[in-house]
């Protein structure tokens, strides 16, 4: 199933999270792409609406967010 079928709203929320997270964090593109297995092109191509990522990539991005909610956000060991 192609990805674009979740529709614009889903895509640009999580890609908006992943903006605030990374902010919150003072998290790189590098750091993401570490975090999440991935190139920090991909990473850097969602970021900047060129592309829509696998949904593997998209649930792994979601967890991120919620693990960084479930623990009531920012702490500085985290980026290590």
């Amino acid at each position: 199933m192609p990805i674009n079928m979740l529709g614009g709203n889903i895509m640009e929320n999580i890609k908006e999270s992943l903006k605030q997270y990374m902010a919150e964090k003072d998290l790189t593109i590098a750091d993401v792409a570490r975090l999440l297995g991935r190139s920090q092109g991909a990473i850097w191509k969602f970021l900047h609406g060129k592309t829509n990522p696998h949904f593997q990539t998209l649930y792994r991005i979601i967890d991120l967010i919620e693990k960084n909610a479930q623990k009531g956000g920012c702490n500085e060991n985290d980026k290590d």
